[in-house]
């Protein structure tokens, strides 16, 4: 489109503008402003383009002229009404304009203010932020130093720990020492024996004792003869009964000789003694045991050693009823429901070295079994024996346990049946019998909801006496 035809369009619209401005009233002045900058704007646009038209149709030369005569006349009517209107703006228009003066002002100054408040708060904002960064940087900083403090706590109590750890390690060493040097001196079937009977009240005395006969016969000695009850030779002997021999003389019935003695077998001896059975003495003791004869007190020894287990069955009643008379009857009761099940394990798999070995450290084992007092002797007497780790190195090493030197364990060693097929047979009958003998009394002890009586929990252990002790 020509210059000349957009100058025209929008004269054309300025002029509905200016009739329409020129016939508002004076009370529709201040609605009428937004035809007036319209009007302002439609001047402010066609201005170049008038200019443009006024240079092209000024030109005298010739040859730079655009417009023909006939164009020029159009172009000068055109000028014509836009300087009409211009007029009419610049002079009739005035209220007009000054209203929109200050209303353009009040925008501007709205405007600034607009933009000032936005810068304001842009800078309240940034401000805001600024603290804002401010305060989280002294909130990190704060926290960094926090954990700093935390991981040098967490390091001094770590340290603490450890040397805490390091001194109770020493001290359980130290006890775990004292404990397993207390607790071995108990813990030999000799040992565990008198440890029974002190507890029970009972005075013992070993019947392996050289010049001791222990059972119902009883011999004669020139020199000492103990029995079943103990006696002083030199023309004196006290038995279950006393007498009085030139010979001295232990038997079951009493009697004054010089010469003769009658015991439940009367016999006459000018240094013979019949007791329930006969013997004649010359510095010679015919009875269980022999006094004189080394030879046959070695091998009584050895019998012992072999028949031990036979031997202990009575000792092994005596220490269950220690057992009872220690704890409560419900922890007795428990106790040795957990000794049953452990054993009966141990006699299903006597090739596990994992059931053969106790820790005696283990607070399970403790809590079941060990904390009742007396249970300790009744395993010395099934045929445990105390063990330190360094002792049964390679036997952890083999069951992957951990070698710590806090660790006390028993241990049960089985016999190379192999080597010694009579040794290994008397060892598992005494594990059966053992078995046996806690399961009657399970039995019999389980019966009783509430605590027996006295004379009911010694008629039971009486039964097991007789029940297991007749050929010992």
């Amino acid at each position: 489109m020509t210059d000349y035809k957009i100058a025209s369009t929008c004269i054309e619209h300025m002029k509905d503008l200016c009739n329409e401005l020129l016939n508002a009233k004076e009370n529709e002045v201040f609605n009428k402003l937004s035809l007036y900058d319209e009007l302002e704007l439609n001047f402010k646009k066609i201005n170049p383009i008038i200019t443009r038209i006024r240079l092209r149709r000024n030109e005298t030369n010739k040859e730079k002229q655009v417009y023909g005569e006939k164009m020029i006349k159009n172009i000068d009517l055109l000028l014509e009404r836009y300087d009409i209107l211009y007029n009419i703006y610049e002079e009739e228009l005035t209220i007009f304009k000054e209203n929109y003066e200050i209303e353009k002002r009040k925008k501007i100054d709205n405007k600034l203010l607009q933009e000032q408040k936005k810068k304001k708060e842009e800078q309240e904002l940034l401000k805001r932020g600024r603290i804002k960064t401010l305060l989280e940087e002294e909130e990190i900083k704060k926290k960094n130093e926090e954990k700093f403090k935390m991981l040098q706590e967490q390091q001094k109590q770590a340290e603490l720990q450890k040397k805490e750890k390091e001194i109770i390690e020493a001290i359980l060493q130290k006890s775990c020492n004292f404990y397993y040097e207390s607790i071995s001196k108990k813990c030999s079937i000799d040992n565990a024996i008198k440890d029974i009977y002190l507890q029970l009240g009972v005075i013992y005395e070993d019947p392996r004792n050289n010049g001791t006969n222990n059972g119902t016969n009883n011999g004669t000695n020139s020199g000492t003869n103990n029995g079943t009850n103990s006696g002083t030779n030199n023309g004196t002997n006290n038995g279950t009964n006393n007498g009085t021999n030139n010979g001295t003389n232990n038997g079951t019935n009493n009697g004054t000789n010089n010469g003769t003695n009658n015991d439940t077998n009367n016999g006459t001896n000018n240094g013979t003694n019949n007791g329930t059975n006969n013997g004649t003495n010359n510095g010679t003791n015919n009875g269980t045991n022999e006094t004189n004869d080394t030879g046959y007190a070695s091998t009584l020894q050895e019998k012992y050693y072999l028949n031990k287990y036979h031997i202990n069955r009575k000792h092994f009643i005596d220490c269950l009823y220690l057992i009872y008379k220690s704890n409560k009857f419900d922890s007795f009761k428990s106790t040795l429901n957990h000794i049953i099940e452990y054993l009966q394990q141990l006699v299903k798999n006597l090739d596990s070295d994992q059931l053969k070995l106790i820790n005696l450290v283990n607070p399970v084992f403790q809590k079941n079994i060990l904390s009742k007092k007396g249970t300790l002797l009744l395993f010395i007497l099934i045929g445990y024996i105390l063990k330190k780790p360094e002792d049964i190195y390679q036997l952890l090493i083999k069951l992957n346990k951990e070698v710590n030197h806090n660790n006390i364990y028993i241990y049960i060693q089985e016999p190379n049946i192999t080597i010694n097929y009579e040794k290994w047979k008397l060892w598992y009958e005494h594990i059966q019998l053992s078995l046996t003998i806690l399961c009657t009394l399970y039995r019999y002890i389980n019966k009783y909801s509430n605590i027996p009586t006295d004379d009911q929990v010694k008629s039971i252990f009486l039964f097991l006496k007789e029940e297991f002790c007749q050929d010992t």
